[in-house]
């Protein structure tokens, strides 16, 4: 009779340990942002790297300046992986705007020979540093939502 109870017991408790050790994913399967969060405003400092995620926007308050990273538009870069004759290169587009002017959305290539990585819009350069994540392997899909791309904005000369 002791021993039944123990049994029960220890059974009991195997149930609660697997129930307590699974999860459930919350993720969501597309690439599109959660409508319902609400974007959060990252601060640009002239001069200093600062890293925005597709769909958000930076600014810099004192010009009110906003730059937001609107999408990833290609992905080719070699994979860190494997050997490439090329470097390949991925373009983003990000949407550009000041006080009450009009916005204008322009095209980024993290390839600097295409002269594509700086962009100008008013009085500020912007320059695309870094996009991450960097593919891996061959074939290996990133969501788009995933990618973070690191800017350094900065007065025209």
């Amino acid at each position: 009779m002791l021993t039944n109870k123990v049994v029960t017991l220890i059974l009991l408790l195997m149930i609660l340990t697997v129930g307590a050790c699974s999860s459930t994913d919350t993720t969501s399967p597309t690439d599109e942002p959660d409508p319902t969060a609400r974007p959060k405003t990252l601060t640009i400092q002239l001069g200093q790297p600062i890293t925005v995620p597709r769909g958000e926007t930076a600014v810099l308050p004192a010009a009110d300046l906003n730059v937001k990273f609107v999408d990833l538009l290609f992905e080719s870069r070699c994979p860190s992986n494997v050997q490439c004759v090329e470097a390949g290169e991925a373009r983003i587009s990000i949407r550009v705007s000041q006080g009450e002017a009009e916005a204008e959305t322009l095209e980024m290539n993290t390839n600097p020979p295409l002269k594509q990585d700086v962009v100008s819009y008013g009085d500020f350069q912007i320059q695309l540093t870094a996009l991450n994540p960097y593919p891996e392997e061959i074939d290996q899909r990133i969501p788009a939502r995933r990618y973070e791309a690191t800017f350094v904005v900065t007065e025209r000369p």
